[in-house]
């Protein structure tokens, strides 16, 4: 079985992607073989209302319930985002919280950031901390979004050691770098689709254990295939390329199935 951690839907506003919207996440993870994935809205890091980017996402007629789970995202920032939340996870059924701070112009030391959390903490979503959505050297001219900072993420996980997190687009060195705080918290895990070679994987597996790894793939931004070459490359046991294609996603985000 195969779970994307981390997929997208939707538009770039910078390039043209060769499969934009619902249908053709659908054809890259059929061509992958993956079984399901967490999908993101890319319009909520670029519309001012997070809820109608989700609401846009859930219409697109190529959406399939079946095998992609929404992600909700909100500014604490916008007016009303308390209910947008409400709405996303009781109404539109996502699993998870994901975290744009830096796209949507607040820092993780703001109180606005700490109210953010300790609601997903009090409704029992895990939080995906994405650090960035691309490479800084592939960004528009006249949009250079710059990675979230490591202090603001200690910073967060120490203040909320009780939640459960995901580190999104963080390179290996940045995930090493998070170690002391990462061990205070309740459950953590690293997907890996910001495109580390398989050796990285090993090294992950032997320093945190396989159980702290996520396959990720973040399409349509990245062809899928070059992130699941990186899982089936790497020295592990078979045990423990099942944790991270599957299992770690079934813990950390209360997926059914067996892995």
């Amino acid at each position: 079985m195969i779970i994307d951690a981390n997929a997208y839907c939707g538009h770039w506003p910078f390039r043209r992607l060769s499969h934009a919207g619902a249908a053709g996440l659908s054809a890259l993870m059929q061509r992958t073989g993956t079984d399901q994935a967490l999908v993101s809205p890319i319009a909520a890091a670029f519309y001012r209302d997070c809820l109608s980017a989700m609401e846009e996402m859930l219409d697109d007629p190529g959406w399939d319930g079946g095998c992609m789970s929404p992600v909700a995202s909100v500014n604490p920032a916008f007016p009303g985002w308390r209910a947008d939340l409400r709405t996303m996870v009781e109404q539109l059924g996502c699993r998870a919280l994901r975290l744009l701070s830096n796209y949507h112009g607040y820092s993780l030391f703001d109180d606005q950031a700490q109210q953010l959390v300790t609601q997903a903490m009090e409704w029992n979503l895990p939080v995906i901390i994405t650090i960035r959505m691309q490479d800084e050297r592939s960004h528009h001219w006249h949009m250079l979004v710059s990675p979230v900072s490591l202090d603001e993420v200690r910073f967060l996980l120490r203040q909320h050691p009780e939640g459960r997190y995901m580190l999104s687009n963080i390179t290996w060195a940045e995930v090493r770098a998070l170690r002391p705080e990462l061990e205070l918290v309740a459950d953590w895990g690293w997907e890996m689709s910001y495109k580390p070679p398989p050796f990285y994987i090993e090294q992950a597996v032997g320093e945190f254990g396989a159980e702290h790894v996520l396959y990720g793939s973040a399409a349509p931004l990245q062809y899928p295939e070059s992130l699941l070459l990186v899982v089936q490359q790497a020295g592990i046991s078979e045990g423990d390329r099942q944790l991270i294609l599957s299992g770690n996603a079934q813990r950390l985000f209360g997926l059914g199935g067996q892995g």
